[in-house]
């Protein structure tokens, strides 16, 4: 799933013409912590939903 969301994430940011520097400041995190969460590392929750929020998307999160 994080994997789908993060896919996402960069499929947005690419349509919107938005940089990862770009995005790493409206998220309000360095460069290379923006990059990581990209890369899939693992990074704070935090910045996954202060990126999705930037970019107007939404997660929905359902108990199984």
């Amino acid at each position: 799933m994080r994997e789908d969301v993060i896919n996402r994430i960069i499929q947005r940011r690419e349509l919107m013409s938005i940089s990862k520097l770009e995005m790493s400041k409206r998220v309000g995190v360095s460069y290379f912590g923006y990059r990581r969460m990209e890369d899939g590392e693992n990074v704070g929750i935090d910045i996954l939903f202060k990126s999705l929020e930037v970019l107007g998307l939404e997660i929905n999160l359902k108990a199984t």
